[in-house]
């Protein structure tokens, strides 16, 4: 009697375990799914913040753009019809009259080799290269094209630029085992045609590249480094600039929108519509009872992204059915439990668009469980206009706001090397602690660098804490290492006995460097939470919605 007592008491706890797991998936704000928060970008950037070092490395964007710097960028739209190539090198460029819906001939460019375009430019000044592409199918890798300009390569960047590939789950519905785990979907391919900007394919610049072109003519040059690809046109041009939150917001109020009550709608991590890369496939996590789906011992893919989603330039893409017009808010239900003392950054686009400014670079921080986030600033989320019927969110990693530390290391690590080297060819490796081997004399300049790359090195601890909102503990090599420069540079006849350690700083400085490039990001799901708005004080000027077709995204 007193068994069965006891088996039945266990049974009801357990319902009301799951139970408790069912109510607190529903729930965004309760404790199971994190505390939900606002993913606030990072403060406003400081001058002594940004600075770069002393002498930046010319052969890199960041220099090529300080030497044109105060050059025009015309409002001209040049399109270069893929067809009309002048010539090529080492491969047979094929054109095709009908091709994938395209509305003229293109070109499939083989996988090596080099195809050239002559072009006319009426006017000298910085223009943004576009370039719209169909990927050939049939293989997983990335497409990579190397740039040139009259046979030289404007920056060290243009020598390998990366378009992506579109897949999907083979199945619309995940399928399940006989014991009722459900199996990992397969990804296959889904070519179609995309419009790309030429960009950094590291992320290390937040801004599309802009090349410097003299008027008259020139050639471009696109050399293949791997894939096939076909090409519609080539497009010179200037990117629109992205409005800030604040005009945004403004439009919203100057149309009349008031918030009140709403609903929300939600769609599953793993249900993505689309993908950039096949390693974006739904995955099983088991850390907590509210990730949706759950179940207490099957395996469910109730999660997508994780340690898969974590180079520049991968995307994830979500349909979403709004059922009325209106303002919308955005979060998400995610885990960034890997890098810590850093946020990780994506990239949201509305139907295929930067909505606003602050939504080029949304930030999600570190935490050792699931937590919620809707991106906003001044402890408010944003505000998105959407119109009822289908639309699509996209998050690209990016490295956001990280971008300009980064660059500010790399090039730390270059100088240090260089330097390294140099003290190398008179000490030998191992050098005599007790010799003076007058470095300070034979490297001139030696003292020097050390002070500024120890100044350079605390720029980027600053602007790490920053961005975190306190001190971060991803800072503790830059801070060392810049402490031991200062140092250096005060006490250089220290040098040889100090060496390994000098060495070993660098060393160190270079797997930082890895180790904050990857931005691994899992997500549960992500929702749009309606706060209704009404027309105040004003006639609605279309289908009685206050106006909704002032509205492009």
């Amino acid at each position: 009697m007193h068994k069965r007592t006891r088996n039945q008491l266990i049974a009801a706890a357990a319902v009301v375990l799951i139970a408790w797991a069912a109510i607190a998936s529903l729930l965004p704000g309760n404790s199971a799914s994190g505390n939900g928060h606002i993913l606030e970008p990072a403060s406003p950037r400081t001058d002594a913040a940004t600075g770069l070092s002393a002498e930046a490395e010319q052969d890199r964007y960041e220099a090529y753009m300080t030497r044109h710097a105060q050059q025009a960028r015309p409002s001209i739209r040049i399109v270069i019809e893929a067809e009309t190539f002048a010539a090529t090198d080492g491969m047979e460029a094929e054109v095709l009259q009908q091709f994938e819906g395209a509305t003229g001939p293109v070109v499939r460019t083989a996988e090596s080799g080099a195809i050239h375009w002559d072009i006319d430019v009426p006017e000298d000044g910085l223009y943004n290269i576009g370039l719209r592409y169909y990927p050939e199918p049939g293989s997983s890798s990335p497409i990579e094209r190397e740039l040139t300009i009259d046979g030289q390569l404007p920056f060290e960047e243009a020598g390998r630029l990366v378009f992506s590939r579109v897949w999907r789950n083979e199945a619309d519905t995940i399928e399940r085992d006989a014991r009722g785990n459900e199996r990992r979907p397969a990804q296959v391919e889904q070519p179609q045609w995309q419009d790309a900007v030429l960009r950094d394919a590291d992320g290390y610049y937040d801004e599309p590249f802009l090349f410097y072109l003299t008027k008259g003519s020139h050639r471009i040059t696109l050399q293949s480094l791997r894939e096939p690809l076909t090409v519609d046109y080539l497009l010179l041009y200037q990117e629109d600039a992205v409005p800030a939150y604040a005009e945004i917001s403004a439009a919203y109020a100057e149309a009349g929108f008031e918030t009140t009550s709403g609903v929300m709608v939600k769609v599953q991590g793993e249900d993505a519509a689309l993908k950039s890369n096949p390693s974006l496939y739904p995955i099983n996590d088991r850390t907590s009872p509210a990730t949706e789906p759950y179940h207490v011992s099957k395996i469910r893919m109730n999660a997508i992204g994780g340690v898969n989603w974590k180079t520049p330039g991968q995307w994830l893409e979500w349909e979403f059915d709004i059922p009325e017009d209106g303002l919308y808010q955005f979060g998400v239900r995610y885990m960034q439990n890997t890098v810590r003392g850093v946020n990780v950054v994506r990239k949201m686009y509305i139907d295929g668009k930067v909505p606003f400014k602050e939504a080029e670079a949304v930030p999600f921080r570190y935490g050792g469980e699931w937590q919620l986030g809707m991106p906003g600033s001044g402890g408010e989320p944003y505000l998105f206009a959407l119109t009822e019927g289908k639309h699509t969110v996209r998050l690209e990693l990016t490295m956001g706001e990280l971008s300009d530390t980064i660059r500010m290391v790399r090039s730390s690590i270059r100088r240090l090397n260089e330097l390294y080297l140099k003290i190398v060819m008179i000490t030998g490796s191992v050098p005599d602690p007790y010799r003076d081997y007058q470095l300070d004399s034979q490297i001139p300049d030696m003292e020097r660098i050390f002070r500024e790359e120890s100044e350079a090195l605390n720029r980027a601890a600053d602007r790490m804490d920053e961005m975190v909102g306190g001190t971060s503990s991803s800072t503790t090599i830059l801070r060392t290492t810049a402490y031991q420069l200062a140092d250096l540079g005060d006490r250089s006849e220290t040098i040889a006995s100090r060496l390994k350690q000098f060495k070993d700083n660098v060393s160190s400085l270079g797997t930082w460097l890895l180790s904050v490039n990857e931005q691994p990001l899992t997500i549960d799901y992500l929702f749009s939470n309606r706060p209704t708005w009404r027309c105040r004080g004003r006639m609605p000027v279309s289908s009685g919605k206050c106006g909704m077709r002032r509205w492009p995204f």
